[in-house]
């Protein structure tokens, strides 16, 4: 074969997009990808370049960092890479060392040497050999997905452009798809899917995470609560014979999300907050209540004996004046001001 080596000695056919890159003909694949890196950041739209020469850049570096299209465009410039060659090359006959990749050295499977006059269009050769390069290259595309729609199920049509081509397509959402998941569209169309952020739920894997907030009277005489699922049904939640502690967690099986290609549903795990009043009970309320609850022996909290001093403290609040977060499974944080799941009594 045609080495870069052999190309930068014996010289080629254009230069241009070397230059563009600031290499020489005999450089490396490394050294093209280093001279590549360091211009793209110094010419990126973002950092003050051009769109054009950015562009002019990508589209030098995507000629010359493929060894096929590099050989061939040291050969004969660049004609050989943009379709542009005349029909026909007159004079000079060729062999099949021309662009390795087609089948027996041109596309079709057309082999050997020909000459001019032979009724050859180079235009098309070259045009169908960079057609099938293209149609090789796999596109990945992300597609941001609601939480309601990987719960249930659904259709989703997009209209994306694809090296300058617009196309529409319909994907089919499955229940219980998660994020990272990949649909295979066409052979060269990859979707991934994204999970757009809710504001009530989080999921991780099968199981639904969902904060509430009770009251104080809630949370020691035990509560009922309807909320709205993703299904958008009404699903209500009890705990109406026991106490609930700030920061505790209960399930219900089978309120997750459906599992992916699998049978049932994963879990639906509530994490608890309780809301206590804004100031201390006083007076008759605060005696009726010390006289109930356990542990209070019926008197007063103590005041220190003489000579020793009372510290009160003072509170400790989040950013955004907000309550304390619970890190136990260190990804939920339980704010309780911010996550709150409003119900309605409507049956």
């Amino acid at each position: 074969g045609f080495s870069q080596q052999q190309a930068g000695a014996a010289g080629v056919a254009d230069r241009e997009y070397y230059e563009t890159l600031g290499v020489e003909p005999s450089c490396s694949a490394e050294e093209l990808k280093r001279a590549y890196k360091k211009r793209s950041l110094r010419t990126h739209p973002d950092r003050g370049g051009s769109d054009e020469e950015f562009k002019q850049l990508n589209e030098a570096y995507q000629v010359l960092s493929d060894p096929q299209k590099r050989e061939a465009y040291d050969r004969y410039g660049k004609a050989a890479v943009d379709g542009s060659a005349p029909g026909g090359m007159g004079g000079a006959g060729m062999g099949g060392g021309f662009p390795g990749g087609f089948p027996g050295g041109f596309p079709g499977g057309f082999a050997g040497g020909f000459s001019g006059g032979g009724g050859v269009n180079m235009e098309e050769l070259f045009n169908q050999f960079f057609r099938q390069q293209q149609q090789q290259r796999t596109h990945l595309v992300q597609v941001e997905i609601s939480l309601e729609d990987l719960y249930a199920g659904a259709t989703k049509k997009y209209e994306l452009s694809i090296g300058g081509e617009r196309k529409q397509i319909r994907v089919p959402i499955q229940p219980g798809m998660e994020a990272g998941t990949r649909i295979q569209v066409t052979p060269n169309l990859i979707l991934q899917i994204a999970q757009r952020r809710h504001p009530r739920f989080e999921r991780h894997g099968d199981n639904l995470h969902l904060p509430l907030q009770l009251s104080l009277y809630e949370a020691l005489t035990g509560f009922r609560r309807p909320i709205k699922h993703l299904d958008g049904q009404r699903l209500w939640l009890a705990a109406d014979r026991e106490t609930t502690r700030p920061g505790s967690m209960r399930r219900l099986s089978g309120a997750g999300m459906p599992r992916f290609r699998g049978m049932g549903k994963g879990d639906l795990i509530v994490h608890f907050t309780v809301r206590f009043p804004d100031s201390p009970l006083r007076g008759t309320a605060a005696e009726t209540l010390r006289k109930l609850l356990p542990g209070s022996a019926g008197t007063a909290s103590p005041d220190p004996p003489s000579g020793e001093k009372l510290h009160p403290l003072q509170m400790v609040r989040d950013r955004g004046d907000r309550g304390d977060v619970d890190e136990r499974e260190g990804f939920f944080q339980m704010c309780s001001r911010t996550c709150v799941v409003h119900g309605n009594s409507r049956s």
